[in-house]
């Protein structure tokens, strides 16, 4: 404006050549004393004229409204009406408004214009600037490019731009700087991404260059104005970071300006809470605090914003849906690079996994300890077991021998009764050794102190001798107890020992559930086993109690109440032997229709 007292009165006076101060429309909006001088007008007639009256040439009232920086060659026109050829330098922007420009003027009357940058418009922008001709050589530079990039201006000036690029940016550049001076305009060359320049010591550093055409009588300079952007990019480079931990974070993470307005909220925090981002963000509130709770929320955010500090602590939260989170909260305040408070930060930590995790934690250790425990007490038990029945066998020893012992020598003069008596002894000696065998071999299994004897098995006098044993018992009950005799192309390997048991006990099974028809044994191969067979006409088991009898002392009713009971550890010791030899047993039966046992033993090779 003109008069206007916005800018210092001796801001133009400090230039060393005649200076104006121009916008866009070309109205002088000041002067300083040396164009005063030059022009022979005082301030007051200079300022609020149009640059025409000063300048007859139409080429800098078109290079204003380009807006362009210029260098330019036109005759100028005094207050007398007297001419001269004057050099002027279009520069950059200045502080008054978006149009205003400075025009440094140079009488050069006498001598050949060499048309340079002036270099006071130079040095009076902030940035780096070197003025370069159509070779690419460089013209002028001011001292910020000195500094900039550590070189001397005599060491500068006459050498090619490119010297001030990485290698390998050079051949970009020179392709780049030949399509602009085919149609020169302001513009910039690269972006911070992909521009960088080389100081004389080597390092490189990102720059962002603005380019400008100069046009004058020799042709169209290019002045580049250079900045350096490190501090920029390590600032963008550290808020990137920043959002990609606050984006890929596991915890919510929301941020408050001192208005309370949302301005963070994070992935994780719409997981928490339910409401989307675009939901919140600029809103001062979200109904995630309990009504119980607002005041005690609300007191924490004024403390922080004091500076106090907040101690983390566990809160309840609502969801959108209006359920219930348990969370710890953590906040403090948002700083800005002077320090002053402008926000707040919390970090939302839901607790469902911790709780999750701690009453799993104490769900298995509660197992774990049951489990020791139980072990501990079948490790009792069987211990009890085993000398109870160690306990028992020897007097039943010593009770076997010494009836062999009293009936040999009377055996030819019993009586009906006396040969009945001692039958019954015998039988009732030998059912409880049976019993007691059952009993320790049950606490063996249990305490995992069987050991196998592993190999190869005749089978054909192990059902022989099986017979021989059980068929007395068989036909006193008037049953047909047979085995059909074992053809097999390999030979089993295994514990005869445990396997007879086995067999034993699923036979004597068979026999004390079937009251009439016969109890068969058999064997048959697969690619993978043995399979042995116990075939009764008895009773039969209803299915739902088919897992049952293979617990330790289970005996079905009234089915065991009708028949001599054993101890119910028979089938319970089958099944065990089996899984240690690493076999298993199969079951098919039904009520009234008898019963099929199936001992599955695996192919083993010899040791």
């Amino acid at each position: 404006m003109p008069g206007s007292d916005a800018r210092p009165a001796g801001f133009l006076d400090a230039v060393r050549d005649a200076m104006l101060a121009v916008d866009r429309a070309g109205v002088v909006l000041e002067a300083n004393a040396l164009a005063e001088a030059l022009f022979g007008a005082p301030r007051s007639e200079l300022v609020g004229r149009g640059v025409e009256l000063l300048f007859p040439d139409a080429q800098l009232r078109a290079q204003l409204e380009r807006g362009a920086a210029a260098r330019l060659t036109v005759r100028a026109r005094r207050k007398d009406g007297s001419g001269f050829p004057a050099e002027l330098s279009l520069g950059a922007l200045v502080q008054g408004g978006p149009g205003e420009a400075l025009l440094a003027i140079r009488d050069v009357s006498g001598r050949a214009a060499l048309v340079d940058p002036s270099q006071a418009l130079l040095e009076s922008t902030p940035d780096a600037v070197v003025v370069s001709g159509s070779d690419g050589k460089l013209l002028r530079v001011n001292d910020q490019a000195e500094r900039l990039f550590g070189y001397r201006r005599e060491e500068l000036i006459g050498q090619h731009m490119r010297m001030l690029l990485p290698e390998r940016m050079r051949d970009e550049y020179v392709a780049r700087r030949t399509r602009y001076l085919e149609r020169p305009q302001p513009s910039a060359v690269a972006s911070a991404d992909e521009m960088y320049c080389l100081r004389k010591d080597g390092s490189e550093f990102p720059v962002e260059i603005s380019v400008a055409p100069l046009v004058t009588e020799q042709g169209v300079l290019v002045s580049a104005s250079i900045r350096d952007i490190t501090a920029r990019k390590t600032a963008e480079g550290a808020l990137a970071k920043l959002a990609a931990i606050v984006e890929s974070a596991n915890d919510a993470i929301i941020g408050l300006g001192v208005a309370g307005t949302i301005d963070i909220w994070n992935p994780a925090a719409e997981r928490l809470y339910g409401f989307k981002r675009e939901e919140v963000l600029g809103r001062r509130k979200v109904d995630i605090v309990p009504v119980e709770l607002q005041a005690e929320s609300t007191g924490n955010h004024q403390r922080v914003l004091r500076g106090e500090r907040v101690e983390p602590f566990e809160t309840v939260r609502l969801a959108k849906d209006g359920s219930r989170r348990e969370v710890s909260i953590s906040i403090s305040s948002i700083r800005s690079r002077t320090g002053e408070i402008v926000g707040v930060a919390g970090i939302h930590t839901d607790l469902r996994p911790r709780r999750q995790a701690e009453a799993a934690r104490a769900s298995l250790e509660a197992e774990r300890k049951a489990r020791s425990e139980a072990e501990e007490a079948s490790e009792m038990k069987s211990s009890f077991m085993g000398l109870i029945s160690h306990e028992i066998r020897s007097p039943l020893a010593a009770l076997d021998v010494n009836l062999r012992v009293l009936v040999g020598p009377l055996q030819g003069s019993l009586s009906p009764e006396q040969r009945r008596a001692f039958g019954a002894i015998e039988r009732s000696s030998k059912r409880l050794a049976r019993l007691v065998e059952s009993v320790l071999e049950h606490s063996r299994l249990e305490s995992k102190r069987v050991r196998l004897d592993l190999a190869p098995l005749d089978l054909a006098a192990m059902f022989d001798g099986l017979l021989a044993e059980l068929s007395p018992e068989a036909e006193a009950k008037g049953l047909r107890c047979s085995a059909t005799a074992p053809v097999l192309t390999r030979t089993l390997v295994s514990d005869g020992t445990l396997v007879r048991l086995m067999l034993h006990n699923l036979l004597m099974n068979a026999i004390r559930y079937t009251e009439q028809g016969a109890v068969l044994l058999s064997v048959e191969e697969t690619p993978a086993a043995h399979r042995f067979s116990v075939r009764d006409t008895g009773v039969g088991i209803a299915p739902e109690n088919h897992q049952r009898i293979f617990e330790p002392f289970e005996q079905l009713e009234p089915i065991a109440h009708k028949h001599r009971p054993g101890v119910g550890l028979g089938l319970t010791l089958v099944k065990r032997i089996a899984t240690a030899l690493g076999g298993h047993i199969e079951l098919r039966s039904a009520l009234g229709a008898g019963s099929t046992f199936t001992l599955v033993l695996p192919v083993r090779q010899p040791q």
